[in-house]
């Protein structure tokens, strides 16, 4: 567990490796891109505008009639006049217009000589590329983390079975200095040394 832990901290910190990733994300971009002239393109277009207009419009009003009444000395004579007027007024007329567009374009070009097919093809394969230098680098890189940790773990190892092997002389080392300090004639100065 300990070893997987390190080798995918490895690849996530790893720069070299997130710049092919990179290329690897702008590669099959490419390659879609490559391959989208093969098939019909769509684009459309909408617009929406309002106009104001003023206009200046002269009206006629209907007529209105004003009347004088007046009387005279005699007892029953009454003079009455009526005048009628028409006048005109200017009128301010505001208009709006509102128009909206809608446009819609299909395009698709037949590829009668395999042009397209090809640069699909040839988009598709330089993404496989740049996924297998990808793929290869990640594996690179695996290796050669889980090489040095198990370097790292096998120094460990060996420098512990080392102290072990100086502790165990040690041990030796007081067992025939005891012996031979006892005067016990099985052990001579040379075994000692």
């Amino acid at each position: 567990r300990q070893l997987k832990a390190v080798v995918l901290e490895a690849a996530q910190r790893n720069p070299d490796l997130q710049a092919l990733a990179a290329r690897l994300r702008a590669a099959k971009g490419r390659a879609v891109l490559a391959g989208a002239d093969r098939f019909p393109g769509v684009s459309g277009a909408l617009d929406a505008r309002r106009a104001e207009r003023f206009e200046m419009k002269e009206v006629r009003q209907q007529p209105t009639a004003t009347g004088t009444a007046g009387a005279t000395n005699t007892n029953t004579n009454t003079t009455t006049t009526t005048t009628q007027t028409a006048t005109t007024q200017t009128i301010q007329i505001k208009e709006f217009t509102d128009q909206l567009e809608l446009g819609l374009n299909l395009s698709w070009e037949i590829d009668l000589w395999g042009r397209l097919r090809n640069r699909a093809r040839a988009g598709y394969a330089d993404y496989q590329a740049v996924e297998a230098d990808f793929e290869s680098a990640r594996l690179s890189l695996a290796a050669n983390t889980a090489k040095s940790w198990l370097n790292v773990t096998e120094s460990e190892r060996l420098f512990e079975l080392a102290e072990k092997t100086v502790a165990s002389f040690g041990e030796t080392l007081k067992s025939v200095e005891s012996t031979y300090d006892r005067g016990i004639n099985d052990v001579t100065a040379v075994e000692l040394a």
